[in-house]
């Protein structure tokens, strides 16, 4: 019985932590947005394609020096009150970004 009571608390618990990691993507890509999260450069709106992008580039360096990635760097720019120098891209915006050197 205990084992059994451990497994549905701790896939309540998971259920429960994905939905708060959910919910801060959605208001940290809002706030990037102004609004409806979207691709700053094609307008997608897919949640499932969207990420965070440095907009002078560093992010590499950054998650080697802090670590902060995912849902770590969500809340903590939401802790640090949204610091500009990010905008929301989809993946094939972002990566097209960086292969045409960061413009």
């Amino acid at each position: 019985m205990r084992a059994e009571r451990h497994k549905i608390n701790k896939k309540h618990e998971n259920a429960m932590a994905r939905a708060r990691t959910r919910r801060i993507k959605l208001e940290v890509f809002s706030y990037y947005s102004n609004g409806t999260p979207k691709c700053a450069s094609c307008g997608i709106t897919d949640m499932d394609v969207l990420c965070l992008d440095h907009i002078d580039g560093g992010g590499t360096r950054e998650r080697r020096l802090t670590g902060y990635k995912g849902c770590n760097l969500h809340y903590k720019l939401q802790r640090l009150g949204y610091p500009s120098g990010f905008q929301v891209l989809c993946a094939n915006c972002n990566l097209k970004k960086w292969v045409r050197g960061g413009m």
